[in-house]
């Protein structure tokens, strides 16, 4: 029924030296600085999940609504503009881990 092919192409010689290779360079790229601490903010939508999140603790739910808001100042302003772009679920539990541990 199915004959294979007269030539099947051959194996690359050495294939794993090369993907070990590949393996051990991108290791070592990924563990530069790996004994650094972890502080501070690292990229926007982090400080953005963070600052939601006291935004939530600061001024309460029936201020927010549960969603972010573009909330700045004390007392904040009457009508807050609400964020609504992406996805509202991490902010209320990011909310209540920072008030357990008291980083509001």
């Amino acid at each position: 029924m199915f004959a294979p092919p007269a030539s099947l192409p051959k194996r690359v010689d050495g294939f794993w030296v090369w993907a070990a290779a590949a393996v051990a360079l991108l290791a070592a790229i990924m563990s530069r600085d790996i004994s650094r601490p972890f502080c501070g903010m690292h990229s926007w939508a982090e400080a953005h999940g963070a600052w939601a999140a006291r935004v939530q603790i600061n001024y309460g739910l029936a201020y927010t609504k549960g969603v972010f808001t573009w909330a700045v100042g004390r007392p904040p302003p009457e009508k807050p503009q609400h964020y609504v772009d992406h996805p509202q679920l991490m902010v209320l539990p990011n909310a209540a881990v920072m008030l357990l541990l008291a980083y509001g």
